[in-house]
Parts: C-alpha cells; structure tokens; sequence
C-alpha cells in the first residue's frame, strides 16, 4: 500500500502474539522502477513482557533488500537525514525511536537533529574516551535518552554506565551469569534492560526470569521495511546551489534556504564542529554557526555540500572533481573581471550537468545566468573569456596541456598563476571535503 509517498511492506506491530519470524517481504516489482531516487529504512519493534511495543529500532537499508549493507557512518547519517526530512512519527507513531549512533556523529553534536526523547544508540565498536562521554553527557542534558548497544561487559563502558538509561545485551552472545550480574548490579539504580535477539519463546521465557524489561528479535518480528522518495534534487537544488551565489546575501534567508535542506544542515553543522574551525564550544545552532564562520565561508561550505548531494552516487572523487574545479573558476574571476559567485557556479555546473544527465538550456531556464555563463557551458571551444576559462580548468584536469596553454595566451594569465590557483583549488578543496 501507498500513502503519502511511503511505501509499507508490513503493517507496524503494536499489541502483537509471538510469532516465528516471518518470510522475507520482496519487493513489489512496480517499485523497482525508479528504485535508485527511494531511500530506505527498517524498524523493529522493542518489547515488554506483556508484548506492548515501546519503541522501534531504526535501521539503515540500502536497497529493498532487508539487510544492512554499507558502513555505519553513512548508516546514521542517513537515518538522521530521514528524521529531518521526512520525521519519525509515521515510522514509531507515540513510541520512542532508538538510533545507532557512531563516534562521529555524537562528537559533533548532530544528533541533536533528532527528534527529543530519542534513544541513542551507543554502538559497541564505538572508541571510548573523554570526549564520547562529555558529547553523552551533552545529550542527557537536552532531553535524550542513551543506550548501550550490544553490552559487551567490558570496564570501558563504567563511566557510561552512570548516564544511560537502558543497556542492550544480545542474548545469544552472552552467558547467564554475566547477565544476571550486571541486572543485579544496576537495576536498583533504574536502568532498563533489553534483550536483543530474542529468536523463540524459551529464549524469552528465560529472558523474563532474569530481569530483562524489553525484548527485539525475531520471535516477535523481523525488521519491517519502509521506503520513501527522496527529495528531488537536480532542479531544486540547482536553484538553491544559484540562490546562494548571488553576490548579495540575505542572512534570514540564506538561513531559510539551509532549512530546506536537511542533509545540507547536517553537514554544515558537521563542519562547524570538526577540527577545521576552532571553536572551543559545540555548535548546534545554524544561525551561531553561520555568525563563527562568516558569510562568505559559510557559501562555500554549503556549495560544496551541495556538490556531495548531487553527486551523491557517482563517490567521493566525483565530488572532489566539482568542487575543485569550481574552485578554481572562482580564482580566475578577478582575472575575467567577473564576480566570483557567477565563476564558482559556472565550474560546478560544467561537471555537475553531465551527471545529472540535464540539458544546459533546461538548467538555465532554472537559473540566474548570465548569456556568456551559458554560452561557456553550451560550448567551452568558444573565444568568449567564460568559455576560456572554463576550457582552462577542464585542460589543467586532463593535462592537456596544450590546450591550457593556448586558453592562458587567450586569456593573458601567466601559466605560473594559473598552477598557483589549481594548487591553492586543491588544497581548499581538500581541507573542506575532508570534513563534509
């Protein structure tokens, strides 16, 4: 069934009896049309003894196919993305939504993102240090839960045991006397216990006698897929990728238009909090952020963020491609005596198009360009200054270094200057991307 743009391949469990678990749901054959623009996620109910769902584990799917694929930084990236886009209350309707979380993603405070009342997920692989335990304790202090995932016992994890509210222990990769110990131990302190992996009722059974509270596993139901459209990129994007280039800009509604764009404001948010600015305190505000950067910082983090988006399936080289050589578009304009924005959005658009597989003049109609920008674009061969100048970037990449030759004669720009700004590209490129 179809509503709203969601697609439900079972309905969500609520007051459910024990089940054995259930056949895997295939995938309607209609939707596989158009699969690469849906994005997907699971959830699986978390239990009480008395089978009253009271909470949902959100999981990361990449396809259709329920099971996890790919890393967990992308993974929690992409379920903190779908919080903000879509929200979580038609995925876990009054019940608390429990999310893994990496180390990345709890140091640099998005998670905030979330929904209040979310579980944290503190994933066992997770490196323990001051600065988990500060970023832990940061998040109590706003109105979030936090969970131990996948328990292991080891004396890492003491320090946290004084800040979350429920610890996950797998029941299959643990013995009782462990399990009882640590019940025993912390369960007068009010700490909820949860049995993972629950898979028949003997398991549950013994669950139950030893002082678990909640249980997940596949006694009660395997994890149920949703899928929805993502946002449209291309177009809307594009818009937004030449709203912010114009050479006068509005704070409020720069600030606007990063509110539109969840994955955008994870990232922004994500750079402002990473070893690249030098702040001593986190941020989470996009206002604050944008005021510590500045302006002009702030319209290149979000192009470049931008870049990641619509070149999000073509990989990391992709997107570095793009934003290089926009960069370097924009170290030429003094030279083109042009404004910078209009050079920067000329070298993103060149590479970007091609993999959109979108017509220039279909983008113009789109776009505040001027005609030289289009006629660089429509034909790089050109003698215009635009042109040359994109044909310089494009030689430089390739090494044609004839052809960068002859664009710098036509140009007047001494071939040492230019191998000084495609240097300067490269490393801001670099510095900035790394931390995106």
């Amino acid at each position: 069934m179809v509503t709203k743009g969601t697609v439900q391949l079972s309905a969500p469990a609520r007051n459910i009896t024990p089940q054995g678990p259930a056949a895997t749901v295939q995938a309607p054959a209609a939707a596989a049309d158009g699969a690469g623009s849906m994005r997907f996620l699971a959830k699986q109910p978390i239990m009480t003894a008395a089978r009253k769902t009271i909470g949902y584990e959100l999981l990361f799917r990449a396809t259709w196919e329920n099971r996890f694929s790919g890393d967990g930084e992308s993974a929690s990236n992409s379920i903190v993305d779908w919080a903000v886009t879509h929200g979580l209350e038609s995925l876990v309707g009054e019940t608390k939504p429990f999310v893994n979380c990496t180390r990345a993603l709890l140091v640099s405070r998005c998670a905030t993102l979330l929904p209040k009342g979310t579980v944290l997920e503190i994933l066992e692989n997770v490196e323990v240090d001051e600065e988990v335990l500060e970023a832990c304790r940061y998040y109590r202090s706003q109105g979030f839960a936090l969970a131990l995932d996948d328990y292991d016992f080891r004396e890492q994890w003491e320090p946290f045991l004084d800040i979350v509210q429920y610890v996950k222990i797998d029941f299959s990769q643990s013995t009782p006397e462990d399990r009882k110990e640590i019940i025993k131990r912390l369960k007068p302190r009010g700490m909820h216990f949860v049995a993972e992996r629950i898979e028949d009722a003997e398991q549950l059974k013994i669950a139950v006698a030893e002082g678990f509270d909640f249980f997940q596993g596949y006694f009660f139901m395997k994890p149920i897929m949703t899928a929805r459209r993502g946002p449209g990129k291309s177009i809307h994007q594009l818009q937004l990728l030449a709203e912010i280039c114009k050479q006068d800009l509005n704070l409020e509604s720069f600030l606007r238009i990063l509110r539109s764009e969840p994955a955008i404001c994870y990232r922004v948010l994500r750079y402002v909090n990473s070893a690249a600015v030098s702040s001593r305190r986190t941020i989470t505000d996009l206002r604050h952020a944008v005021m510590l950067i500045g302006e002009d910082e702030s319209r290149r983090i979000v192009r470049t963020a931008l870049a990641a988006e619509l070149t999000g399936g073509s990989g990391i080289e992709a997107m570095e491609r793009c934003v290089q050589r926009a960069r370097f578009c924009e170290l030429l304009a003094t030279d083109l005596n042009s404004p910078c924005e209009e050079l920067y959005l000329m070298g993103m658009l060149s590479a970007v198009l091609p993999m959109l597989e979108m017509d220039v003049k279909d983008a113009a109609a789109n776009l505040p360009l001027r005609e030289e920008v289009i006629a660089a674009l429509t034909d790089p061969a050109t003698e215009e200054a635009h042109a040359q100048a994109l044909s310089l970037a494009v030689a430089y990449e390739r090494g044609d270094w004839g052809s960068m030759i002859a664009s710098c004669h036509r140009l007047g720009i001494a071939e040492d200057d230019v191998a000084a700004k495609h240097y300067a590209a490269e490393q801001w490129t670099s510095a900035v991307v790394h931390h995106l």
